[in-house]
């Protein structure tokens, strides 16, 4: 066998070494839309964002522009409204990048209609249980009053206490009366105060751990309404039983949704407006969790809030799934 000279042996490996190394680039997210479908009704908003891009996106109405239009163009969001029923698409421009939403625009619900928890239906204000599944509608929706919120007294858990220990700073103090105006010549006379009634869209200083996936912690703010702190006290309960973790499944566009094992006492809102980070809930036992604003065809009963700085954290976690779920685990804010 003829042997290779050394020299050959010396000038082939030197040229190996001095070839191009071919670097792999770097798996860089793409710019996409939060959502390429949508809809919304007439007289109803959504919100529609770029993710991923810091860049300035050029948003416009490409077919159906009769049909929607855009209100509060950001950086790299849009405000979308409802305008008349039918079909329409956004294009969002990068460069020399396009992307599509299809809205679809339906019809506006009749004043008083209500959403079937069971199967979200839209029923007619006079229908006393749902048109499709036949639930019952809810007690809360048979006879609301939009002019005053229900009272303390009216409920059945305890109204709520704040903790210092989870307090950024001293609770409110509110007291017991009030003087009058003084009149010349004599004294301030202290008058009894009417107790106001808990407003259901008001944030307490109780605070409470929301790990999504099984690894992302995140803060969430809790309400001040007693079904909020109905919802607090059982996170923080030391009892084997107390539910605190959530298999959320997809509801719509904007929406997950799990059910409550035992019901608890709705605090209705009077807003229909749902931002995103809000947990809810549409009855005693549908816990939700928005992820983008938009508004709720039922009187919300509103639980907690992500901090806005924590909304971008939200929107990552809730980007994938474990076995087709969003689980959600709920602990005691001094627990993590």
């Amino acid at each position: 066998m003829r042997k290779r000279p050394l020299t050959a042996i010396i000038v082939s490996t030197a040229l190996v070494l001095s070839a191009p190394v071919s670097v792999m680039p770097s798996l860089a997210a793409t710019p996409a839309l939060s959502q390429t479908s949508m809809r919304v009704r007439v007289g109803a908003s959504k919100v529609l964002k770029m993710k991923n891009t810091k860049q300035t996106v050029k948003w416009s109405v490409s077919a159906g522009k009769n049909r929607i239009s855009l209100k509060k163009k950001k950086k790299t969001k849009v405000t979308i409204r409802g305008v008349k029923i039918g079909k329409a698409v956004v294009k969002a421009v990068i460069g020399s990048k396009s992307y599509f939403c299809k809205v679809t625009v339906k019809k506006a619900p009749v004043p008083g209609s209500w959403r079937c928890p069971v199967c979200g239906t839209v029923n007619p204000p006079e229908a006393m249980e749902c048109t499709l599944c036949k639930e019952p509608k809810p007690e809360y929706l048979v006879s609301p009053s939009p002019s005053a919120y229900p009272t303390a007294a009216q409920e059945t858990v305890s109204p709520p206490t704040y903790s210092p220990l989870y307090s950024t700073s001293p609770a409110p103090t509110v007291p017991a009366v009030l003087p009058t105006a003084t009149t010349s010549g004599s004294a301030a006379t202290a008058v009894p105060t009417v107790t106001p009634t808990i407003n259901p869209d008001q944030l307490s200083s109780r605070y409470v751990w929301m790990t999504v996936n099984r690894q992302i912690p995140i803060i969430v703010q809790i309400y001040a309404n007693n079904s909020a702190t109905e919802f607090y006290n059982r996170i923080n309960s030391s009892s084997a039983g107390a539910q605190k973790t959530f298999s959320m499944s997809t509801v719509g566009d904007n929406e997950f949704a799990d059910y409550l094992t035992t019901a608890i006492p709705v605090y209705a809102s009077r807003n229909y407006q749902v931002s995103a980070g809000e947990l809810f809930l549409y009855d005693k036992v549908t816990l939700k969790l928005s992820s983008a604003d938009h508004t709720s065809i039922a009187y919300p009963t509103r639980i907690g809030k992500v901090r806005s700085e924590d909304l971008s954290t939200l929107t990552y976690a809730l980007s994938y799934r474990i076995d087709g779920k969003t689980w959600l685990e709920f602990a005691p804010y001094k627990s993590l």
